[in-house]
């Protein structure tokens, strides 16, 4: 997924994206796992978009992305330095491997269709809060794909359209899916968020 987080997961470009994706959710509030990521602004690490994190938001480059979370209302807004935006909710459910349920609302077209996204997470250590600073993240894909074709051939568990029938078949797509190194994204808190 690497740089194109925004546009590929957030963005009306969700159809075309390789993703495991559902009309309802599949974890709730009691599958929620024991640890939480730390309120505030979260930058997401890249080797090629080097610059001075301590300067206010505004002033990052475009290849910038980062979200500002609260864990006590499991919302975030993710953002990009391209001036592009999306208000989500989120579940960090139990397992192995851990996985970030994102209500994703598709505000770009006219019928505002709701979805859920699946990622794997990899948190750091959790302090004495149960509060994390650290974590990579990646896609759950929907299956594999022969890049001189243009079907997707899912995973055990998920149908042709990418929907998954069960917990596990999200649990088993997310650890397939994290074969794929490029994938994933390496996020830290970095400071509290500005009123």
């Amino acid at each position: 997924m690497g740089r194109h987080f925004m546009l590929a997961c957030f963005l009306p470009l969700l159809g075309a994206c390789n993703m495991a994706i559902s009309e309802t959710p599949f974890f709730a509030e009691g599958d929620k796992a024991g640890f939480t990521p730390r309120d505030g602004v979260w930058l997401s690490d890249d080797a090629e978009c080097r610059f001075d994190s301590t300067l206010p938001e505004f002033q990052w480059p475009k290849c910038a992305i980062w979200a500002i979370v609260n864990g006590s209302t499991s919302s975030m807004l993710v953002r990009s330095g391209k001036d592009e935006e999306q208000r989500a909710r989120f579940v960090i459910a139990k397992g192995d491997p851990p996985i970030v349920q994102i209500l994703w609302r598709d505000d770009a077209k006219e019928d505002g269709k709701t979805f859920y996204v699946f990622f794997g997470i990899e948190p750091g250590s959790a302090g004495s809060d149960k509060t994390f600073t650290t974590a990579a993240t990646w896609e759950v894909r929907c299956g594999t794909k022969d890049p001189s074709m243009s079907d997707i051939k899912a995973y055990s568990g998920l149908t042709p359209e990418c929907r998954p029938l069960s917990q596990d078949a999200i649990r088993s797509a997310a650890l397939a899916s994290r074969s794929t190194a490029e994938m994933a994204m390496t996020w830290r808190w970095l400071r509290p968020a500005s009123d």
